[in-house]
């Protein structure tokens, strides 16, 4: 298995720990904080539902890259399909810093770039993972040079066939600030879930990436990384989707909770 160091990446431990370790909704199902991605995703469910017609795809992003984006993604996308169970994919869009082929102990390619490239077809790039009840579009790869922002836009197409096949598609999305991928992804979305890491990400960063985002589609917050006695892990969600064109600030009063874990693992 393929490791990573220390506890930004999801974990609450030090040292090294396997990847897919980070899957605390598998490994670690009675926990609190898979019982919380379980209402995470009764919640997105719902407002699923509620608004009825095409499959909904779920971009997962935060401002910066170590925020836990990968980690959320993956357990969000593993609950949907194991515990509510819904047929579900996950698209690695993070082309620059690809994650979720670890966490789940996937080959990197052929992936989401050979597509995006025209050189392999979205058939041959689809993974179903026999250790989880999930399919994967890996992120490709990346050595024969970065895909054009242009091919991003291609992925729109990809969604409208894949949204036939799933149940529930979820974008692993660059972080916003240093790209200008996210906000083409955040387009294609119909929900968005922005992880934030307490303790690490400044409340003014928080604050830029929301006004530069502008998301147009309902979006909720996901706070990672409080390992303390008091709200470890909370996901909340605004009061309303904010329309392009609107002033003012998107600011974190705005949003109420949609859940929480009062308890560490």
């Amino acid at each position: 298995n393929s490791e990573i160091t220390g506890n930004g990446n999801g974990t609450n431990g030090t040292g090294s720990l396997p990847a897919e370790f980070n899957v605390i909704s598998k490994w670690r199902p009675t926990s609190i904080v898979a019982e919380q991605f379980r209402v995470a995703a009764t919640r997105l469910a719902l407002m699923a539902q509620a608004k009825e017609g095409q499959t909904p795809v779920i971009v997962v992003t935060s401002a910066v890259k170590g925020e836990g984006k990968s980690a959320s993604a993956v357990n969000l996308g593993y609950t949907l399909a194991r515990d509510l169970g819904k047929n579900t994919l996950l698209i690695d869009c993070d082309l620059k810093s690809p994650m979720l082929h670890r966490y789940l102990g996937a080959e990197l390619e052929p992936g989401l770039a050979e597509v995006l490239r025209g050189t392999h077809t979205l058939e041959e790039c689809l993974h179903p993972l026999e250790k989880w009840p999930l399919w994967l579009l890996p992120a490709g790869n990346q050595e024969n040079g970065p895909v054009e922002l242009s091919k991003v836009h291609q992925l729109r197409k990809i969604l409208t066939e894949l949204r036939q096949r799933f149940d529930y598609i979820i974008l692993d999305a660059p972080p916003i600030l240093p790209l200008a991928d996210m906000i083409v992804l955040a387009g294609m979305a119909d929900f968005l879930a922005y992880v934030i890491r307490a303790g690490v990400t400044e409340r003014e960063l928080v604050q830029k990436a929301l006004n530069a985002l502008k998301p147009t589609i309902q979006a909720g917050i996901l706070l990672n990384g409080v390992w303390t006695n008091g709200i470890p892990y909370y996901m909340v969600e605004p009061q309303r989707p904010v329309h392009a064109g609107e002033t003012g600030s998107v600011g974190i009063g705005n949003f109420k909770k949609l859940f929480d874990k009062r308890n560490e693992l």
